[in-house]
C-alpha cells in the first residue's frame, strides 16, 4: 500500500511543478507523468540513497522529452521526492 501512496504522492509532486509546461498538453500519454515516476523510482532504487535525487529527475525527464533540465531547476522536486520517499518506504 506505501508504495501506491508514494507513487500517487511523487506523481502529485512532478504534475504541479509541470516541467513541460504548455507542451504537457501535446504530450497523448503523459498521465501525469506516470512512466517518467516509475522511472525515476527505479533508478533510485538503483543508486541507492546516496545519490543525487535532483540529478536522476533531470536525466529521466530530459531523456523522456527532449528537455534541458539542470539539477538546479530539478531541486525543489528533488527534496520533496525524497521527503516521500522516506515517509512512505517500501
Amino acid at each position: 500500500m506505501s508504495a501506491e501512496i508514494r507513487h500517487q504522492k511523487i506523481k502529485e509532486v512532478l504534475s504541479q511543478w509541470n516541467p513541460l509546461g504548455e507542451e504537457a498538453a501535446f504530450v497523448e500519454d503523459l498521465n501525469d507523468y506516470d512512466t517518467e515516476v516509475l522511472d525515476i523510482l527505479s533508478m533510485c532504487s538503483m543508486r541507492g540513497e546516496s545519490a543525487s535525487r535532483a540529478n536522476i529527475i533531470r536525466d529521466v525527464l530530459n531523456d523522456a522529452f527532449g528537455l534541458c533540465l539542470t539539477a538546479e531547476e530539478c531541486d525543489v522536486a528533488a527534496v520533496e521526492i525524497l521527503q516521500i520517499e522516506k515517509r512512505y518506504p517500501v
